[in-house]
């Protein structure tokens, strides 16, 4: 058996290519099931946390005629601000949550529906392939994607138009357009993520704030009565009047 060498021979490119589409297929299989299930279950644990962190604020905003004086305007306003920014990024979280599983669910869709497209187009184009040949008639049957792709964006707005259209050139141009559909959906995963961490973040500050207030006010509370004690302990004692002298 004589050992294959790159000189061109089409069944090296052929061994190649057949290696290279099946990576990438199994990578974007890989991408599809870590993008379908990572960002809608951290979506779903930042809903439940967000609403939580809002129920407190609401608590806070309603009681704030009692809460206000015990904390003091600069712990409360702290605490509250910083609760806003936690409901803040946890709707952001929830939000991008939805538009990257959004996007997964679409491009599957979009790709299953495609493949059933091609394989009927490839069924019809063999016969009139074959039948073009018997009559020895030139005739180009292959897949106009072009085509396609204008019939989808006449339908599209303006600036849609201009948004798929840029998109499609950029997979298009890009070294592997099978994973280069995944690129956006990865960047608002990590946005995604960075958002609940800092969320949680905004949250701990604003219960830290609050039971450090707390704290420090039960605190001196505590020290109240020894310092008052020590004081008195400590109070120059009353003279008693002295007798006149006769």
């Amino acid at each position: 058996m004589t050992k294959a060498d790159s000189t061109g021979d089409p069944l090296i490119e052929w061994n190649r290519l057949n290696k290279e589409n099946h990576e990438n297929t199994g990578a974007a299989k890989m991408f599809v099931a870590v993008l379908t299930r990572f960002p809608a279950e951290l979506g779903n644990y930042a809903a439940w946390f967000t609403a939580g962190v809002g129920a407190v604020v609401v608590l806070l905003l309603s009681n704030v005629d009692k809460v206000a004086p015990y904390l003091g305007e600069v712990a409360f306003a702290r605490a509250i601000t910083a609760f806003a920014i936690a409901v803040g990024f946890g709707a952001l979280t929830k939000l991008l949550a939805t538009y990257v599983t959004a996007i997964i669910a679409m491009q599957e869709e979009l790709s299953r529906e495609i493949q059933v497209t091609l394989q009927a187009f490839d069924a019809d184009a063999t016969k009139i392939r074959d039948i073009a040949k018997q009559r020895n008639i030139d005739l180009n049957a292959d897949f106009n994607l072009a085509g396609l792709m204008e019939k989808f964006q006449s339908q599209l707005g303006p600036i849609s138009r201009r948004v798929a259209g840029w998109a499609l050139i950029r997979t298009m141009r890009s070294n592997n357009p099978i994973l280069h559909r995944f690129r956006m959906p990865i960047s608002l995963a990590k946005v995604e993520a960075w958002c609940f961490v800092l969320s949680i973040a905004a949250a701990v500050f604003g219960v830290t704030s609050v039971a450090g207030t707390i704290s420090g006010k039960a605190w001196v509370a505590a020290q109240q009565p020894a310092v008052t004690a020590n004081a008195r302990g400590h109070a120059d004692p009353v003279e008693s009047p002295k007798a006149p002298k006769r």
